[in-house]
């Protein structure tokens, strides 16, 4: 006669001390990829290590082993690393590898993306950021906007008119 519950084994390896789940040898590939999305989004608000770690109370080392995924982020610390970044929580987790989510168990249901905050986005918007000059910058919106849709408008979400 079955319950419906599942019993399941974790080996846990004791390892100075400390027991941990065993996955081999180095950071978790999600520790490495939330520490990547920190990096991304630090470097895009042009914050320095020690900035950001002094916004939210650590070390500049610690805030290292973050980004490297030497140290796992606790869900509250993420949370503070979120808010001074101004993104959502979720931003750490988008772009994530289909298979090691796979690995994980979650099934390969896309998730709502906000567009603007893709890698690829966030990489384009960062370079944008960085041309040298108003004008300079002016001349790619207007490139892109054409290549978009030619003579089509593309609406300036700051403003109530359309960029043409």
């Amino acid at each position: 006669m079955g319950t419906g519950f599942k019993a399941e084994t974790t080996l846990y390896l004791v390892k100075r001390g400390k027991p941990t789940v065993a996955r081999g040898e180095g950071p978790d590939p999600v520790d490495i990829h939330v520490g990547d999305r920190i990096r991304l989004r630090r470097a895009m608000l042009r914050m320095t290590q020690q900035d950001l770690a002094r916004a939210i109370g650590i070390s500049f080392q610690q805030l290292q082993k973050y980004e490297r995924g030497a140290n796992r982020v606790s869900a509250s610390r993420l949370f503070d690393i979120a808010n001074h970044l101004d993104v959502p929580i979720s931003f750490f987790f988008q772009d994530i590898d289909d298979e090691l989510l796979r690995q994980r168990g979650f099934s390969n249901t896309p998730a709502d993306i906000d567009p603007a905050l893709t890698s690829e986005a966030l990489r384009l918007m960062t370079a944008y950021n960085r041309l040298p000059s108003d004008t300079v910058r002016q001349r790619i919106l207007e490139f892109l906007t054409a290549a978009v849709s030619p003579g089509t408008a593309v609406e300036d979400p700051s403003s109530s008119e359309p960029v043409s």
